[in-house]
C-alpha cells in the first residue's frame, strides 16, 4: 500500500484523533489546533473589536490538541518520528496557555504535556522523562504500513533477476 502525495501534517492529524479518541473516550472537552498566545488589542495605535483581534490570532501558535479529561488538562503534540522540537514546542505551549483569553475557563489548569510519536526513541524518551513530559508510543496498523512503506523506498529498487 503506498502512501504517496500524503502530506506528513494529516498523517499525524490522524494519528492523533486517534490516539485522543482511545485514551480520552469520555473527556469533557477536546480542541485540535488549538491557538494559544495573546492576542492583539490594538493595531497601528487603535483599538480592536473582539473580531478582528481574533482573525490576527491566526499568527499565534497551535498546540496539536488540548484535552480536558476527569478534571485535568492535557497538552499534547505528535509525531510520527519523536523529535526533541516537538518538546520545546510543548514547554511553551504551556507558558503561552495562561496568556490565551479564548482558554480563560482552563488558566487555573495545570497542563500537563504528553509526546505521543509512531515511533520509540530512548534519547527523546529520556529528554522527555527530565522535562516532565509523558512520552507515549501509539501505532495502529496503518502508521506500521506507512512505516514499512518508507522503508521499503530508501531500500530501492528490488532487483527481479532478470537480465537487464
Amino acid at each position: 500500500m503506498a502512501f504517496t502525495g500524503v502530506p506528513q501534517q494529516q498523517r499525524e492529524a490522524r494519528m492523533l484523533g486517534e490516539w485522543v479518541a482511545e485514551r480520552f473516550p469520555r473527556a469533557e472537552r477536546i480542541i485540535f489546533n488549538a491557538r494559544l498566545g495573546p492576542l492583539p488589542k490594538e493595531l497601528n495605535g487603535r483599538p480592536l473589536p473582539w473580531a478582528k483581534r481574533q482573525m490576527l490570532g491566526v499568527f499565534n501558535r497551535y498546540a496539536d490538541a488540548l484535552v480536558l479529561s476527569g478534571g485535568k488538562l492535557h497538552l499534547v503534540e505528535c509525531a510520527i518520528r519523536a523529535a526533541v522540537e516537538k518538546v520545546a514546542q510543548l514547554e511553551i505551549y504551556a507558558q503561552l496557555l495562561p496568556e490565551t483569553e479564548e482558554l480563560e475557563e482552563l488558566r487555573g489548569l495545570t497542563p500537563r504535556p504528553i509526546l505521543v510519536a509512531a515511533t520509540e526513541d530512548s534519547a527523546i524518551r529520556r529528554f522527555c522523562e527530565g522535562k516532565g513530559v509523558e512520552f507515549v508510543v501509539f501505532r495502529p496498523a496503518w502508521v506500521e504500513a506507512y512505516l514499512a512503506d518508507r522503508a521499503a523506498r530508501k531500500r530501492g529498487p528490488v532487483a527481479s533477476g532478470l537480465p537487464a
